[in-house]
């Protein structure tokens, strides 16, 4: 997949705008460099003046050694999996560890579930906030949400959020017809971000990508979506299941 650099810099100036931190902060890096999350955890970081507290491969696998470099190095900002994420709110719950400068915690790639141990473990960390981002590999973070309040009572699985900057989200039926508030479509990608990124594949540029009338090029998510009442987007899982 071949991402054209415009989505990276239109996701780096959202991110400044509406990232969690209004001052240079410390990040910790935890993705591999084959996962997009990398760029954005390297390049927000290193573009608004914070500093990278770089990674042991190990850290990944042994949480309580996580949770000592949190603390050790005065993190305050953190990029996270859901399943990593899940795992540092257990043993964080279990052994009383709250990284006492940690502010942000971004989580992306599956679906964020707010269990017991996340909203625990959150409920000790005053003044932190969980952002959930959404967006395929094709065009990384495109939809955003900060959870707020009581962390007891965030919702079981919260919802993806608003579009970030230059995205356009839209939930259609199988014959692309907009799907109104409440209803549950497919979900098609526009905006900067979309266009066909598949090196040497035609025919799956030609799949995956459309042209909506007046609108420009959309992508295919293959995700299921809805709107609610208040314009949050919520994943619904996948259309080929």
């Amino acid at each position: 997949v071949d991402v054209p650099d415009r989505t990276l810099c239109n996701l780096l100036h959202w991110q400044a705008e509406h990232g969690g931190l209004g001052a240079p902060a410390v990040t910790q890096q935890f993705s591999m460099l084959s996962f997009d999350v990398s760029f954005q955890e390297i390049l927000t970081t290193l573009c608004s003046g914070g500093r990278l507290h770089l990674v042991h491969p190990a850290w990944r696998q042994d949480m309580p050694a996580l949770l000592d470099q949190l603390e050790s190095a005065g993190v305050e900002r953190l990029f996270l999996p859901y399943v990593a994420l899940q795992l540092l709110a257990e043993h964080g719950v279990r052994l009383g560890r709250r990284p006492s400068r940690l502010r942000e915690v971004i989580t992306a790639g599956e679906q964020l579930v707010c269990t017991d141990a996340v909203r625990r473990w959150f409920g000790g960390l005053p003044g932190a906030r969980l952002f959930n981002h959404y967006g395929p590999t094709e065009t990384h973070v495109v939809a955003g949400l900060c959870l707020t309040g009581d962390p007891a009572g965030w919702p079981v699985r919260p919802a993806i959020g608003r579009p970030v900057s230059g995205a356009h989200l839209r939930v259609v039926d199988d014959d692309d017809e907009p799907v109104p508030p409440g209803g549950t479509g497919h979900l098609l990608i526009g905006g900067p971000m979309a266009a066909p990124c598949y090196l040497g594949d035609l025919g799956l540029n030609r799949t995956r990508f459309t042209e909506v009338p007046g609108l420009g090029t959309f992508y295919r998510s293959g995700d299921l979506a809805h709107v609610d009442r208040d314009g949050l987007f919520h994943y619904a899982g996948r259309d080929d299941d």
